[in-house]
């Protein structure tokens, strides 16, 4: 009874509190709405005129994102406070971050790319006119993490010191070039540079030749060793400098570029003397000196043309040497057995493509015949007709022998040569006069005359300009006859294999544009949001200029090395791409590629993103080339644009290939041992930047220039490689196929794709 007597007073008990309680909660309900409602209001994020939020979270990277945000409006000071905040040399930030990352994780799995405060900082300060700190912060970040806005920024710091100090005209530019001060003659159609050129207030601009350098950033001293495209004939070598300061300065040196030998010729005597031959020598420069069977004729130097008479009495092999100023050399050997007959019958045949212009009184057959029908009797004697055709035409038979061509050494098959131009030495000889050579090499026509010279002997050199691989040649001979003699050849041009499209690794590029972020972090996405809304605006700009398919043709352009497309199992492919998150690329367009007739998969993929900066009109575009079966980073780096004038991003672009192509694993080493059967051992590793899965092919080690041989073939297939395992100082390098092991010896060279 108790017990339950007890319970129901308490029950009456707490009914009693709570309903004390519920009163006093709706007398006091007013003020906890208002609570609330402050609570609220003091949640929502306020937003200045520009639409950036004022108040963030205090992590390091919300400030460094505002910051950012505040640059792309010009609001610099604000963004000083923000970046100075989030390296932590102003409160607010918690754990602030001073080191320059290519990417740094936020929270979770969340991270952030391009964080470089302490650029962002320099490059605020440069704006504020605060140049001092502005180069320091820009070191700073170039000892990080070098980026291609902090050299570009730090260009314009230095400048913009260099404009308010005086008396800078008392630095002049200096150069340093390898190079004779007077006049030289070459006979080369490249020419290596090799110098330097240096001033205090840091080199910005460099050209040698037409060809400007690029020079991400300005440096006191720049060295260059480079080869330059020289046109025949006088010219001026000009190398231009051009530093900070705006000082201009050039060095110039005077050459005459002569790759071609002198000419020699054999003509029969002008004044119709039998016992004589007129040599003749001609250079398209100046001839050096002239030698007949071993003896100087030529007194004097700097001629053009030499010409002399050779009795043809007693018979004897006569032998004229002739070379130029340049160097090149032209040799010529006969029989004055063959000049005399040649000599002689040159005046006894008559060139057929003459004959429609005599009278018909002197046309053959009617030199000692009367002319019928006409009742007059006109004779004329043989020398008379032989004086009026002049020398070469004379009565009796017509010529139709061809004339005979030969080259020197004989290229009937094929050629195999290195450089872009060959020099054909070639004679060609006829029993009446010569008229011309002309040569059909691919799509380009080329004549040379020789009617004017009258030579029954020529002996000469013709450059000839060649294409990569295969050139198909073709040399026409004519006489004044008419006849043709026709030869063809084969010259191969062989590439360096670093340039050779069938060695390259493939490769495609994806250019991503700005696109909208997506965060947890209310902060961080209003912001994100707004600097693509920023760059949304801008969208236009960059799409008119197709950064995309520019860079594609800059790759293909370029003189660095080139990259074709290959096949690839689809079913591999499509799996490897989403993996590494790469399936929106082209490269997984399966269905379209078999459609084009070909399937374009890749092995390499260059991956870039282009991002809009503070200032005016300032673009990065960032560039990575990754493995596309491992996902492995094979190099990366990133350039910097101003504006949209098609020259400069062009050569921007360019320059950037030339960053990329300096970072790629293109050396040579040689097997050093054989490792079981099917693999074998490279002294290099590790420290040659070699990485996993890193394909190689195999040259023979007989090939003495390895730099221009081809692969091991085995079944009609190249012999390659792949990297296994690495240590520092070795490699060891599986061969694909297996089956070719037996082929590989050591010594043989190993060339990095």
């Amino acid at each position: 009874m108790w017990p339950q007597l007890f319970a129901h007073r308490m029950l009456q008990t707490i009914d009693r509190n709570t309903m004390s309680l519920y009163r006093r909660f709706l007398r006091l309900q007013p003020i906890f709405l208002a609570l609330g409602l402050l609570v609220i209001s003091s949640c929502q994020t306020t937003r200045d005129s520009h639409g950036i939020p004022v108040y963030v979270p205090n992590y390091y990277w919300n400030y460094y994102l505002r910051g950012i945000a505040y640059t792309l409006v010009g609001e610099w000071e604000r963004a000083v406070a923000d970046f100075e905040t989030a390296i932590g040399r102003r409160k607010g930030a918690l754990y602030g971050e001073s080191r320059e990352k290519k990417r740094t994780k936020t929270y979770g799995l969340h991270f952030l790319d391009n964080y470089f405060p302490h650029r962002e900082l320099g490059i605020c300060y440069y704006y504020t006119q605060r140049m001092a700190d502005a180069e320091r912060e820009l070191n700073e970040s170039l000892q990080m993490l070098p980026s291609s806005r902090a050299k570009s920024f730090l260009d314009k710091v230095r400048k913009a010191r260099l404009s308010e100090q005086a008396n800078l005209e008392s630095d002049p530019i200096r150069f340093a070039i390898a190079s004779p001060a007077t006049v030289e003659y070459v006979n080369q159609s490249r020419l290596r540079l090799h110098g330097q050129v240096s001033s205090r207030y840091y080199i910005a601009g460099l050209t040698l030749g037409d060809d400007r350098q690029f020079i991400e950033a300005a440096q006191e001293t720049v060295a260059f060793d480079r080869d330059i495209r020289l046109r025949p004939g006088p010219q001026d070598i000009v190398v231009s400098a051009e530093d900070l300061a705006g000082k201009r300065a050039e060095w110039r040196r005077s050459i005459i570029v002569d790759v071609e030998g002198p000419s020699i010729s054999v003509s029969p005597s002008p004044n119709g003397d039998d016992t004589v031959v007129v040599v003749n020598v001609g250079d398209n420069e100046s001839l050096s000196h002239v030698t007949i069977d071993g003896e100087p004729v030529m007194p004097g130097t700097d001629k053009r043309q030499y010409r002399q008479s050779i009795p043809i009495a007693p018979p004897r092999p006569v032998k004229i040497e002739a070379s130029d100023r340049a160097g090149n050399r032209t040799s010529f050997e006969a029989h004055t057995g063959d000049m005399l007959k040649a000599s002689i019958d040159s005046r006894t045949h008559y060139p057929d493509n003459r004959l429609a212009d005599l009278p018909r009184s002197l046309q053959p057959g009617r030199t000692n015949t009367a002319s019928s029908g006409s009742g007059n009797i006109v004779r004329r004697q043989a020398s008379d007709v032989r004086l009026a055709l002049g020398p070469g035409i004379a009565s009796g038979k017509s010529d139709t022998t061809p004339p005979r061509l030969r080259l020197h050494p004989n290229i009937r098959d094929s050629v195999a040569v290195t450089t872009e131009y060959y020099i054909l030495d070639l004679s060609v000889e006829d029993s009446g006069f010569m008229d011309s050579v002309t040569f059909f090499l691919n799509d380009m026509r080329e004549s040379r005359g020789l009617r004017e010279q009258k030579s029954i002997k020529h002996r000469f050199t013709h450059t000839i300009d060649l294409e990569p691989g295969a050139n198909t040649l073709r040399v026409i001979a004519r006489d004044w006859a008419g006849n043709r003699k026709e030869e063809t050849f084969t010259i191969h041009r062989k590439l360096p294999n670093n340039q050779r499209q069938d060695l390259r690794m493939t490769l495609q590029s994806q250019i991503k544009m700005p696109e909208k972020a997506e965060a947890d972090d209310r902060a961080t996405r209003q912001l994100m949001s707004f600097m693509n809304t920023f760059v949304d605006n801008r969208r236009d700009q960059l799409m008119d200029t197709d950064i995309g398919s520019f860079l594609d043709n800059v790759f293909l352009d370029s003189e660095y090395p080139r990259f074709n497309l290959v096949e690839r199992d689809p079913e591999t492919m499509q799996r490897l791409l989403l993996e590494h998150e790469l399936i929106h690329s082209s490269l997984a367009d399966y269905r379209t590629a078999v459609t084009g007739g070909k399937l374009r998969m890749s092995e390499w993929l260059l991956k870039g993103s282009i991002s809009f900066w503070g200032g005016e009109d300032n673009w990065v575009l960032d560039c990575t080339i990754v493995d596309v079966s491992t996902g492995v980073q094979i190099v990366s780096d990133d350039i910097q644009f101003e504006g949209f004038e098609l020259d400069h991003v062009e050569f921007q672009l360019h320059g950037l290939i030339d960053k990329l192509t300096q970072q790629l694993p293109l050396h040579a080493a040689p097997v050093k041992a054989r490792h079981r059967k099917k693999s074998v051992i490279l002294p290099v590793g590790k420290a040659d930047s070699l990485r996993q899965n890193l394909r190689v092919f195999f040259i023979a080690a007989e090939d003495k220039d390895s730099s221009f041989a081809d692969p091991v073939a085995w079944e009609g297939k190249w012999v390659q490689g792949v990297v296994k395992s690495l240590t520092a100082s070795e490699s060891l390098i599986e061969i694909l196929p297996p089956e070719a092991a037996e082929s590989i010896t050591v010594g043989d060279m190993v060339i990095m794709r």
